[in-house]
C-alpha cells in the first residue's frame, strides 16, 4: 500500500496471492467487481467516487496485471471474498 492510500498491494500474481489481495480488499470494504473500471465505483450515499486518483491508478493497474495473468480466473478468484463480504455475520 503507497502512503494515502486504501489499497493492499498485490504481493504477485500468482492465484493464491490474488485471492488474498480480494480478501484484503474485502476487509478494508473497498470490494468492487473486477470487471468494473475503478473510475466507476461511487458511493451510494452521495455518488462521490469511492477511490482516491491515485487509487484509481493503482487498481486499474492491479486488475489489468490479474487479466493479463489469469485471464477469466480472476472472476473465480474475487468470488468468496464477495460472498463472504455479502453473507449476514451472526453475532453471539
Amino acid at each position: 500500500m503507497n502512503a494515502g492510500s486504501r489499497v493492499p498491494a498485490l504481493k504477485d500474481v500468482t492465484y493464491l496471492s490474488m485471492s488474498s489481495w480480494y480478501e484484503s480488499m474485502a476487509k478494508a470494504d473497498l470490494l468492487f467487481h473486477p470487471d468494473d473500471a475503478a473510475e466507476d465505483i461511487v458511493k451510494i450515499s452521495n455518488g462521490a467516487p469511492t477511490f482516491s486518483a491515485e487509487e484509481r491508478v493503482q487498481l486499474n493497474s492491479i486488475i489489468s496485471t490479474l487479466f493479463n495473468e489469469h485471464g477469466s480466473d480472476v472472476n473465480e478468484a474475487a468470488y468468496p471474498s464477495f460472498i463472504k463480504a455479502l453473507t449476514p455475520q451472526h453475532v453471539g
